[in-house]
């Protein structure tokens, strides 16, 4: 790599060379300040919460010996609530 950058250097000459490299760390410096600045700017959106709720049924099945499939009746139901946020 020193041998590549070397050659360069002497090809397009010291000043060249100089300015080329001052404009490639200039890029990439812009580079992280953008995807910096664009990363703040979208965790900063405010979005409201939707919550879902769930209910589940009070029936539950499962499978006989005879592979048939049976009812159970649930003492009790649950709800359950999915809160979910995000961008829009």
């Amino acid at each position: 790599m020193k041998k590549y950058l070397r050659d360069l250097y002497c090809r397009v000459g010291g000043k060249r060379f100089e300015k080329g490299v001052k404009n490639m760390v200039k890029l990439v410096v812009f580079a992280f300040l953008f995807a910096l600045f664009a990363n703040l700017i979208s965790s900063c959106q405010k979005t409201e919460p939707e919550i879902y709720e769930v209910r589940k049924s009070g029936v539950t099945y499962r499978t006989s010996e005879a592979n048939k499939r049976l009812k159970e009746p649930k003492m009790r139901e649950e709800s359950v609530f999915f809160i979910v946020e995000g961008e829009q």
